[in-house]
Formats: structure tokens, C-alpha cells, sequence
């Protein structure tokens, strides 16, 4: 599976004012929490996605709902990830080498085919 994805940044002015860059112009802790929120979000629906796929009663509607909150999360840590690494400077070829760079990591330790 592949997936192509187009990530929109945050404006930095709004960054800015709503404290996820710090005085030096990097991520703030509030910025790294946010992503880190985010994180135990998405861990969360899935932790209910998989209670429910336990429970003989769930409906096919129940099921479609979790798996979309599933990925309304999932989105939310990518939108997170962009917004810090937008502030730390990186353009599109940055962000480009660093996923082709975490690509052959992981094909290197066997978790992706070629």
C-alpha cells in the first residue's frame, strides 16, 4: 500500500500566536504536546475500534464510525508532524528525503517489501 499525501501547514503567523514556536522561532512544548495529544488520540479510537471488532453485538454503522475516527486521527498526527516540521524550517525536499530516508530504514530491517 502507498499512499500520496498533500499536507497543508498551518499558518506560522497562527503558530505563532497560539504558542506552538517558541522565542527562538522552534517548536515549542506546547507543539511537541500537541503531537504527542494527538498520538494518544488516535491510540485511543483504536483501542475502541479494536473493542468493538471484540463485541459480537457491533453494528456495520458502529464499525464504519470507529474506523473513521480511527482515521480523523490518523490525519490529525500527520497535520501535527507537518505543522512542527514546518516551523523548524523544512520545505517540501526536506520532508521528501527524510520519508525516503525512513523508507529504506525500514526496508533495511526487513518491514517493508521493495
Amino acid at each position: 500500500m502507498r499512499y500520496e499525501l498533500e499536507v497543508d501547514t498551518f499558518d506560522k503567523a497562527w503558530l505563532v500566536d497560539h504558542g506552538y514556536v517558541d522565542e527562538t522561532g522552534m517548536p515549542s512544548k506546547e507543539g511537541m504536546t500537541k503531537l504527542a495529544e494527538e498520538a494518544m488520540e488516535c491510540y485511543s479510537a483504536w483501542e475502541d475500534l479494536r473493542a468493538a471488532r471484540a463485541d459480537a453485538s457491533t453494528t456495520s454503522d458502529t464499525w464504519l464510525r470507529l474506523t473513521h475516527r480511527l482515521l480523523d486521527e490518523c490525519a490529525d498526527v500527520i497535520q501535527a508532524a507537518c505543522n512542527i516540521a514546518s516551523v523548524c524550517g523544512a520545505n517540501q525536499r526536506d520532508m521528501a528525503i527524510a520519508l525516503y530516508e525512513c523508507c529504506e530504514r525500514n526496508r533495511r530491517r526487513g518491514r517493508m517489501g521493495r
